[in-house]
């Protein structure tokens, strides 16, 4: 093309000392045209390129919008983020480790009115024993977290569940996980323990259209090594102690995990709407590491286990993780959200001798 134009030109140049001829300077300019498009869009093509190799040679970092030559490097916790679909997808098409294969089996089971194919422990674990025999886990609670969302989603008019996240901490098996995926919503799951990880991976690849994250670490109050526990009995359900051992002597030690904190995570959770958090007593330890996802962010609900006596075991204080709660906006209640809202002092005396779900609306969700 451009050596058809550099004959144009001679030939006009030829021409026009002959007599001008306007028909051969349009075809001329119009050429001319041509070849510039051209030549743009080949110096498109050669800037992206440079663009996408310098970023992609280190998979920690990203371009700016605003200055290509600029990298953002990316923190542990939310490149663990970034590339938990690849470690899915590898996961999904590698051979399965036989042990572990005897330790996991598929059922059906319900949840609010949806059919879920999934996988669960094939035994010692409470909540697969559970869903094996009834088909669900935590009716009344998962009615409730999951009616309140709705509830939400109606008062605001959102149509779609896709626009919402949902974080599962501590997802164990992936009840809620799977049941809110499969409601439409997009759900970010933090699970540590390798057999409750192998199952849910199980699950996914079995239902690769669920939109679910799972973020194979442990939360906590800084980023650590820590150990797990399990009871023998229970072992999808761990303990998690730092720099100690553990003081229930029904436990036995199951692995070491690595420990992030929540608010690692804060620059890649979006449109948050809710978030469960069933730790075995170390959600205060997580809401010190995440109080800007926790607190600041103001999620409009949140439905956290509540144990005075496992708290302390881990190092929290039960009062003062309720009173960051009442301090950031939220009411509580132990019998669902927006019902029957109690103070700090009541709900210490109701959780006394109990373990609750302890229901948490903040004050812009009402």
């Amino acid at each position: 093309m451009i050596l058809q134009e550099y004959g144009l030109i001679t030939d006009f140049i030829v021409t026009y000392s002959d007599g001008f001829k306007p028909h051969t300077l349009l075809k001329i300019i119009s050429m001319g045209l041509k070849a510039a498009a051209v030549v743009l869009a080949i110096c498109a093509v050669i800037y992206a390129a440079s663009q996408f190799f310098s970023v992609h040679s280190d998979p920690k970092s990203v371009s700016t919008k605003n200055s290509s030559p600029a990298r953002v490097i990316l923190s542990d916790a939310e490149h663990a983020f970034l590339s938990a679909i690849q470690m899915q997808n590898a996961f999904c098409s590698s051979p399965k480790d036989p042990k572990l294969e005897q330790r996991v089996k598929m059922v059906k089971a319900r949840f609010e009115g949806s059919e879920l194919h999934m996988y669960i422990h094939s035994s010692s674990d409470i909540v697969s024993n559970f869903i094996s025999q009834s088909g669900e886990w935590e009716h009344s609670e998962t009615k409730e977290f999951y009616e309140a969302i709705k509830r939400y989603m109606e008062k605001r008019g959102i149509k779609d569940p896709g626009s919402l996240a949902v974080l599962d901490i501590g997802a164990q098996v992936g009840w809620y996980a799977v049941g809110l995926a499969r409601k439409g919503f997009r759900v970010v799951a933090f699970e540590p323990m390798d057999v409750n990880l192998y199952t849910l991976r199980k699950t996914m690849c079995a239902n690769p259209d669920l939109n679910i994250t799972l973020v194979d670490r442990a939360l906590g109050a800084e980023n650590a090594q820590c150990f797990l526990y399990s009871d023998p009995a229970n072992l999808g359900d761990p303990g998690m102690y730092c720099g100690r051992v553990g003081t229930d002597p029904r436990y036995i030690k199951v692995g070491t995990v690595d420990v992030f904190r929540l608010d690692d995570f804060a620059g890649v959770l979006k449109d948050v709407v809710a978030i469960k958090m069933d730790i075995e007593g170390y959600e205060h330890n997580v809401m010190r590491g995440g109080r800007k996802v926790m607190l600041d962010m103001h999620i409009p609900l949140i439905m956290s286990e509540f144990s005075i006596e496992m708290m302390k075991d881990k190092g929290g204080d039960p009062t003062e993780y309720l009173r960051e709660f009442v301090r950031a906006g939220y009411k509580m209640s132990a019998e669902g959200f927006g019902k029957s809202f109690l103070t700090i002092d009541q709900v210490l005396n109701v959780t006394s001798k109990r373990i609750i779900s302890l229901y948490l609306t903040h004050e812009s969700a009402m």
